[in-house]
């Protein structure tokens, strides 16, 4: 599922559910993502073809004449934790975040570590790339103002709103009627 276009790089998420049965006896679940940033395999990711995904990424992180790898680790890092592929993931994630400390990196990172029962490690990583309570609004702003397709949201709004209001205008220039009433209201709010 594609979330937001960050430097280029398509930002993914996989969800993995962690069975637990802690001290109260009874087996719970837990949810948790791992995100790809990696652009170079997004089909495959997209279709589910993981197997075809981790190649791809393998061929590239394997390339010595390959520069820029990190991407590509922390997606294929995220790949082995949801493919269960634990021990191989353990080495391509300490990677991943000592040659970018990305936050996909480390927080897949993070999930490998609840995998592997390490929650303290999994903790550190989460609070190393998380948003603290106190500044989650202004990031969430930051991220409405930094992403083109919010923003042109926004600006479609107010463009509309400007052209219902302005006193200059020609009416040859009005709103068509397909545009006004709840479809501007949706796309004000």
């Amino acid at each position: 599922m594609k979330i937001l276009a960050i430097d280029f790089a398509i930002l993914f998420m996989a969800l993995l559910v962690v069975s637990a049965s802690p001290a109260t006896g009874k087996a719970e679940q837990y949810t948790f993502q791992v995100i790809f940033t990696s652009d170079l395999a997004s089909d495959e990711i997209d279709a589910g073809d993981y197997d075809a995904a981790i190649k791809i990424l393998e061929g590239k992180a394997r390339d010595a004449d390959s520069k820029y790898v990190d991407d590509e680790l922390a997606t294929l890092c995220g790949l082995y934790v949801l493919t269960k592929q634990l021990v191989v993931a353990h080495n391509t994630c300490d990677t991943a975040v000592a040659s970018d400390r990305s936050y996909a990196a480390y927080n897949n990172r993070g999930v490998l570590r609840v995998h592997l029962k390490n929650v303290k490690g999994a903790l550190d990583d989460f609070t190393h790339v998380r948003v603290p309570p106190e500044k989650r609004q202004l990031y969430i702003q930051e991220l409405i103002r930094l992403d083109a397709r919010l923003v042109a949201n926004a600006n479609y709004a107010e463009c509309v709103r400007y052209a219902e209001n302005r006193t200059d205008r020609d009416p040859n220039e009005a709103l068509s009627e397909r545009t006004k009433g709840a479809e501007v209201e949706e796309i004000i709010r």
